[in-house]
C-alpha cells in the first residue's frame, strides 16, 4: 500500500510540474488539472458568445474516412441516448440519431438561419470542449465524448443531450473537436 501511495505522490508531483499552470490556487483546481493532464487531451470550458452557422449537406457521413474540408468546417450534431448522456459510466449505444450534418455557412446573421430549413446553428452558450489535431476514428471520438461527459458530471454541471462533432483544417492539418452543452 505504501508503494502505491508513494507512486501516486510522485506521479502527482511530476504531472503538476509538467502543467502549464501559473498558479495552483486550490486543491480542487489542482485535482482538475491533474485529471485533465492525465487524459490524452485537455478538456476546456467554452462560452460561445455567437452562434456558428452551417448549411446542410445530406451526403456527409460521420466516421466514414476523412471529411472533405474543401468547403470549410464540417459539423455533425447527434442526439445522445437518454439512458446514457448523464451516466458516469456510459455504454454503447451512446450516440443516438444524427440531427444534422453540414458545412460552415457564410455569416449572414441569426435571422437567415431561422428562415432557411437547410441552415443550422451551433448555438451560443456554455460548452465543455476538447480537440485533437488529427481526424479521429469513431471509437476515439466516443472516448473523447465520454471523458467530456465525466468531466461535466464531476463538476456537477447538467449536461445537454446533444453532442456536436466538428472537423476543421488548422495549421496544415485536420482537427477534431467535440462540444457538449451544459447548464
Amino acid at each position: 500500500m505504501k508503494k502505491t501511495q508513494k507512486n501516486f505522490a510522485n506521479q502527482r508531483k511530476v504531472n503538476a510540474d509538467a502543467l502549464p499552470l501559473v498558479d495552483l490556487l486550490t486543491e480542487r483546481v489542482y485535482t482538475m488539472a491533474i485529471r485533465s493532464y492525465m487524459s490524452a487531451f485537455p478538456i476546456l470550458s467554452l462560452d460561445l458568445l455567437n452562434p456558428l452557422f452551417y448549411t446542410r449537406r445530406e451526403e456527409l457521413r460521420p466516421f466514414e474516412g476523412e471529411p472533405d474540408l474543401s468547403e470549410g468546417e464540417v459539423l455533425f450534431c447527434f442526439e445522445l441516448n437518454p439512458g446514457q448522456y448523464r451516466s458516469f459510466e456510459p455504454e454503447e449505444p451512446y450516440v443516438g440519431p444524427l440531427i444534422f450534418q453540414g458545412v460552415s455557412a457564410p455569416e449572414e446573421g441569426e435571422a437567415a438561419s431561422q428562415e432557411d430549413p437547410s441552415r443550422f446553428e451551433l448555438p451560443r452558450g456554455n460548452y465543455l470542449f476538447a480537440q485533437q489535431r488529427e481526424i479521429l476514428s469513431r471509437e476515439d471520438c466516443i472516448e473523447m465524448a465520454w471523458e467530456i461527459q465525466k468531466e461535466l458530471l464531476w463538476r456537477r454541471l447538467t449536461p445537454g443531450s446533444r453532442l456536436y462533432l466538428r472537423y476543421l483544417f488548422e495549421d496544415g492539418r485536420g482537427v477534431t473537436q467535440i462540444f457538449r452543452p451544459y447548464k
